[in-house]
């Protein structure tokens, strides 16, 4: 998370992200997410990459093998990482590279689609450390069904 945007959260979007900033449970780390993630043994239950500009010097290294494994190796047991993308600014060719390089390290996953606004498609792709399943009002969702069409 960059820096003020703990503020924000706590501040502007309390009742919509469920005050889960002020969760006991909750750590916020303002810092270089790929320094951080290989200098620390700490274990996190979640992992959320957030939107980056790909083309911006540095930040496509987000979407690499090596800051992917760092991530996995930062989780938890049953842990999740979650790497937004801005399918606005990836062409196809770009888009392919980083799934395919994501299911790489997290081969069980999923992809959901959040749009910032109608005209800036974001995509975020959520893996875990071990294959995991979704529940949605009721509905079962295994990744690991929907995968071997993507393969």
């Amino acid at each position: 998370m960059g820096a003020g945007g703990d503020h924000a959260a706590r501040q502007h979007f309390s009742q919509a992200n469920g005050g889960v900033l002020g969760d006991v449970r909750t750590r916020v780390i303002v810092e270089d997410a790929r320094s951080y993630l290989r200098g620390t043994s700490a274990k996190f239950d979640v992992i959320v990459g957030d939107l980056v500009v790909p083309w911006r010097q540095g930040e496509s290294a987000l979407f690499t093998l090596e800051h992917f494994t760092a991530a996995r190796n930062a989780l938890a047991r049953g842990g999740l990482f979650c790497q937004w993308l801005p399918l606005f600014q990836l062409a196809e060719p770009e888009l392919s590279i980083v799934l395919r390089t994501f299911l790489t390290v997290f081969p069980s996953a999923t992809l959901w689609r959040g749009d910032v606004s109608p005209d800036q498609p974001a995509l975020a792709l959520i893996g875990g450390t071990d294959a995991f399943v979704i529940v949605i009002f009721g509905i079962l969702l295994n990744p690991q069904d929907y995968l071997e069409g993507l393969m």
